[in-house]
């Protein structure tokens, strides 16, 4: 049965489909393909779209509402925690001035904007354009700390035996997993190192190349 959620609620939702006391659970975090290609919401600088990023279209919280209302200070910190940018105060300086001319609401200004502080320090545009969205992304759907509430729901839900199976696509993410695995008293880590996919893997999907799995094990009651 498929059900529309957030891993901030799956503990919610697990029990109110009789999915409690489960012998496996897998988490695919991030945004999917679909998001990449249909959604239209701005999710890829690849195309000109309103700045959404919204993955729950119902939420209150969009991209542009972040970019054209959150104090410059406030952004500076998105793009260095979320995006772990080197230039985030630039950016950010750069955003700020901006907005007062024109609101930000599109992919293309954003994108012009970032690519324009990458020109001025001679760093990489692509690079810089990404994380920015990564962080932007981040921010407007809570997923990081929406990722810490579903791991401890999920350990919750497990069977003594049962194994959680985390996917993850980029660092901040599997630090998360990585250090949650380690902390948890009640899992055992089953992968001492992350699982990554093999070049043919990567060669019929380009867009798992840069995925991470880790899994552990409910320990059994003594």
């Amino acid at each position: 049965r498929l059900v529309r959620g957030n891993f901030n609620n799956l503990k919610e939702i697990a029990t109110k489909n009789d999915f409690v006391g489960v012998d496996g659970i897998l988490m695919d975090i991030g945004i999917s393909s679909y998001h990449l290609d249909f959604s239209k919401r701005g999710f890829t600088f690849r195309h000109n779209e309103p700045l959404d990023m919204r993955m729950n279209p119902n939420a209150e919280k969009t991209a542009a509402e972040v970019l054209n209302s959150y104090p410059e200070k406030k952004l500076y910190e998105v793009f260095l925690r979320y995006g772990e940018e080197q230039l985030a105060e630039q950016l950010a300086h750069r955003l700020a001035g901006a907005r007062r001319v024109t609101p930000i609401t599109t992919t293309n200004q954003l994108v012009e904007l970032i690519s324009s502080v990458a020109q001025d320090t001679h760093h990489d545009e692509k690079k810089m354009v990404t994380t920015a969205f990564q962080a932007i992304r981040i921010e407007v759907n809570d997923e990081l700390e929406n990722l810490k509430r579903g791991l401890e729901s999920a350990v919750d839900l497990l069977n003594p035996g049962g194994r959680l199976a985390i996917i993850s696509f980029h660092s901040l993410e599997d630090r998360i997993v990585k250090l949650f695995f380690k902390k948890e008293s009640r899992l055992s880590v089953i992968t001492n190192k992350p699982v990554i996919p093999t070049e043919q893997e990567v060669q019929k999907n380009r867009r798992s190349r840069s995925a991470r799995m880790r899994v552990a094990e409910r320990l059994k009651k003594i």
